[in-house]
């Protein structure tokens, strides 16, 4: 739809509101139409556990990145988000 109808914010208030009710943990990001891998994965980490804001993660991969990423989410009950900017 075009933009400013509110649909991120319908759909940031819906995740706030499940996230503590339903969620071990939880992450809500905007990436744009041609994403950096890396980047967002390094955000989606320290989003979902602020332990990842000291890692040194400048040099990993995408692969460690989902390596990473599966061993927090294990056994865990987690909603992440990620919203398309269209510009």
């Amino acid at each position: 739809g075009i933009g400013g109808l509110g649909k991120t914010t319908l759909a940031k208030t819906v995740h706030d509101m499940l996230k503590k009710k339903f969620f071990d943990c939880s992450a809500f990001n905007s990436v744009g139409r041609t994403p950096n891998l890396a980047m967002t994965f390094e955000k989606m980490l320290v989003e979902l556990d602020q332990k990842y804001k000291e890692a040194d993660m400048a040099r990993w991969d995408v692969e460690r990145f989902c390596n990473e990423l599966h061993k927090f989410i294990q056994h865990k009950r987690y909603i992440y988000v990620i919203e398309l900017r269209s510009s």
